[in-house]
């Protein structure tokens, strides 16, 4: 059973039938899914992130919720998502569907490819941009503007 630490608190984090249960009915995201959309759903939508991962730690009211959100940071956030993704992989493999851990960690892998290669995207963008604006920065015409001759 993954352990995690959210703004200073320990939690334990377990999949249970149970809890899987609750999720699919309380919020519409089904984590037993052979096809794992709900974890699609669950890993790339902020607002169910972290509603379902404080349905993980326990906190089922808003006031616990909120609470724990006021303090939370982003790598809180991270870290949660991997105690869920692993308690997951957990339920299934005690459970002996081993093509479902396998799903998984396949979908896993392919969401922070996808994330990775957006940084990566955004990353270049915003440094071609910045070096874009150094360059029409640069008055090289001693106050005329950009484009026009030093002496028009």
């Amino acid at each position: 059973m993954p352990k995690v630490t959210v703004a200073g608190r320990s939690f334990e984090v377990n999949a249970t039938l149970g809890l899987l249960r609750r999720i699919k009915t309380v919020h519409g995201v089904d984590l037993l899914a052979r096809d794992v959309k709900g974890l699609v759903s669950f890993l790339s939508s902020a607002d169910e992130c972290f509603a379902i991962g404080c349905e993980f730690l326990g906190l089922k009211t808003e006031v616990e919720q909120n609470e724990l959100a006021d303090q939370a940071t982003g790598a809180d956030v991270a870290a949660v998502i991997g105690a869920v993704t692993e308690a997951l992989k957990d339920f299934f493999h005690g459970s002996g569907e081993p093509e479902m851990v396998a799903a998984i960690e396949k979908q896993v892998a392919t969401i922070q490819g996808s994330r990775q290669a957006l940084a990566e995207k955004i990353e270049a963008t915003d440094l071609q941009s910045q070096i874009t604006k150094e360059i029409l920065s640069l008055d090289l015409t001693l106050g005329k503007p950009f484009g026009t001759s030093p002496d028009g």
